[in-house]
């Protein structure tokens, strides 16, 4: 077995892009007669013969393919756009592979292609326009000095590089980091690498590629020396969703399977294989996976089953999931008193997202008080506005008459009842333990 180390820039010629169904372009083209149909099918079934990674299953989706054409299965679909995704379901009927895929292709000629794929190898990625800031689309900290990083795909273009360090620099001294994935649907393993390498403190091995023979394969390094031993090593959380694709996958599995990450959200999208896109014809290519991924430790992938998330959860939620989880963290290795008292403030705050009580419950808390706030039901929610600042702001229920203001460092309300049993005034508690009691207006 041929076995290959690569690094970190050598990755920049593979990827791994989601396909999310058919193309969204629309071909404008005459009817295909049934000649036209038939080449197209029958070169769909050689590339995919000669590249698919499965070669078995490549057979069997070609006598399928081929099967479906004999009994006349294609004839009523003389428009290109109706063929592409028929042949796709037809395909994938034989073995589902999110990857696999006829698609219309404005850089495929009109007319038959008949020249065969070279060496099968996984396509480079188109770059992204610089204004979308290379799908890096949000870094924040959150209260309790908890990181945010959400990225929403590993661009191809070697421009995201600094930035990507310099993002990882504003959040180095966080507590704990969130990796965002849940809108990512893939891009290039290069970049998925020069991130693992700052998440790691020693030369570790990742997720590698086996092809088609089962021969060769290549195995991948996360090497914090490739970007100069820049570290980040508090704990790491990755939030995941059903859009979670392809390399953001390999991200989330590589980072799972050496207990580098915590996954929080929902079981992933199930594409593991590198593709090689080819022409096929009359507007038409298709995407063919022709690598599979390999983990050195669970000896599999996640292709077909998505990475299964270590705490499930509604995709929603895993931001408050996690944090609570941090927060609780640190009340129980903390000597501090006064950091304890602010985490637990912090962690029922946050707990308290998860109450919900009913509009009837809500009313019974509604009204002016200190002729400065003003607390109403809206969207069955209790809001509260501020009539001297002159804003809203959400107040979530934590229990009996206890209420935390949905604003950074705000404060936590509990309301007192009259000897009548209506609410007439509340107490303010401030996170730094200030208190003031506010009344009910008559």
């Amino acid at each position: 077995m041929k076995k290959t180390v690569i690094g970190l820039a050598a990755l920049l010629i593979l990827t791994a892009t989601h396909i999310f169904g058919q193309s969204a372009v629309k071909l404008k083209s005459d009817p295909l007669t049934s000649k036209q149909i038939r080449s197209i099918v029958d070169t769909v079934c050689s590339r995919v013969e000669q590249v698919y990674v499965y070669i078995d299953k490549g057979k069997q989706i070609s006598d399928h393919l081929h099967a479906q054409l004999k009994a006349g299965a294609y004839n009523k679909y003389t428009d290109p756009n109706d063929l592409s995704v028929i042949i796709t379901n037809d395909m994938r009927k034989v073995c589902y592979d999110g990857h696999l895929a006829v698609q219309v292709d404005g850089s495929v000629p009109k007319g038959p292609v008949t020249k065969a794929p070279a060496n099968p190898k996984p396509e480079p990625q188109p770059k992204p326009n610089d204004e979308e800031n290379f799908n890096l689309k949000k870094i924040e900290i959150l209260p309790g000095n908890v990181g945010y990083f959400r990225l929403d795909g590993f661009t191809a273009n070697r421009d995201v590089w600094p930035v990507l360090e310099n993002a990882l620099h504003f959040l180095e001294r966080s507590r704990a980091l969130i990796f965002d994935v849940r809108y990512n649907g893939g891009g290039m393993p290069g970049t998925v690498n020069l991130l693992e390498c700052y998440l790691f403190n020693k030369k570790t091995e990742m997720n590698g590629m086996i092809d088609r023979s089962g021969k060769d394969t290549t195995h991948i390094e996360a090497d914090p020396e490739a970007v100069k031993n820049f570290t980040l090593n508090m704990p790491i959380y990755i939030i995941t969703s059903r859009r979670t694709y392809s390399a953001a996958e390999d991200f989330a599995y590589g980072m799972q399977s050496v207990h580098r990450a915590q996954i929080v959200g929902d079981t992933t999208g199930g594409g593991a294989h590198p593709v090689q896109t080819i022409p096929v014809g009359y507007g038409l290519s298709v995407r063919i996976p022709c690598l599979r991924s390999y983990n050195p430790y669970t000896h599999t992938n996640w292709e077909g089953t998505g990475v299964i998330p270590d705490i499930p959860c509604p995709e929603d939620s895993a931001i408050d999931v996690i944090l609570s989880k941090v927060y609780q963290q640190v009340i129980a290795e903390s000597t501090d008193a006064a950091e304890k008292h602010k985490y637990q403030w912090l962690k029922d705050k946050t707990d308290a997202k998860k109450v919900v009580l009913a509009p009837q419950i809500l009313q019974n808390y509604t009204g002016t008080f200190g002729r400065r706030f003003s607390l109403s039901v809206k969207d069955g929610r209790l809001n509260c506005t501020d009539l001297q600042k002159k804003y809203d702001f959400e107040l979530y229920p934590a229990g009996a008459d206890t209420f935390y203001s949905s604003v950074e460092n705000g404060i936590k309300l509990t309301f007192i009842k009259s000897s009548t049993g209506t609410y007439s005034s509340f107490k303010a508690i401030g996170l730094g333990g200030r208190e003031a009691v506010m009344d009910k207006a008559e």
